[in-house]
């Protein structure tokens, strides 16, 4: 949960919105790069790990938040 708060924390102060179906490939490489600031690169793949699993959970679902699929898959 805590990775999830933090992407969205990340989104809401970068873009002023924190809507799934806005998100972009270059918005997670850009989330990514921000984390890569603080944490070692295991830390930030743990994070990655948990966004793309949530995103991956929500295309999975079918209920169209994310239409173009999953933006953090292979990042």
């Amino acid at each position: 949960m805590l990775h999830l708060e933090r992407f969205v924390e990340y989104l809401t102060a970068a873009y002023g919105h924190d809507r799934l179906s806005w998100v972009v490939l270059w918005d997670v490489f850009g989330w990514r790069d921000h984390r890569a600031g603080g944490p070692g690169p295991s830390t930030v793949n743990h994070h990655l790990a948990s966004v793309s699993g949530f995103l991956a959970w929500v295309v999975a679902q079918g209920c169209g938040p994310v239409p173009e699929g999953n933006p953090a898959a292979g990042v």
